[in-house]
């Protein structure tokens, strides 16, 4: 089980299809700072989901920073104590930087 920590923006779609196409069903995605752009029903659209993308996460507070108010419905919003029980929960991280 990995958490996958995505940060990057709308300028890096070929990093986030890298990204996705390495998540298992036991994984989940989590998209923090400018990440969180992906988020948005019209952005993540445009990128190819894996058949099981595993679980889709971005952290609240930088969708607020960012005025990111509709998200994807299968994307869930967490905190930062959300964030910590993510990392708590996997085994491994990786953070897409």
């Amino acid at each position: 089980m990995i958490l996958h920590i995505f940060s990057k923006g709308l300028n890096h779609k070929s990093l986030l299809e890298t990204c996705l196409q390495m998540v298992t069903p036991d994984d989940a995605v989590i998209f923090i700072e400018d990440g969180v752009l992906w988020a948005h029903p019209s952005n993540l659209s445009t990128v190819s989901l894996a058949p099981n993308p595993g679980h889709l996460y971005c952290l609240t507070e930088d969708c607020s920073t960012r005025g990111l108010r509709k998200l994807r419905e299968d994307i869930e919003e967490t905190d930062y104590d959300g964030f910590v029980e993510l990392v708590a929960h996997h085994e491994k991280s990786i953070s897409w930087y």
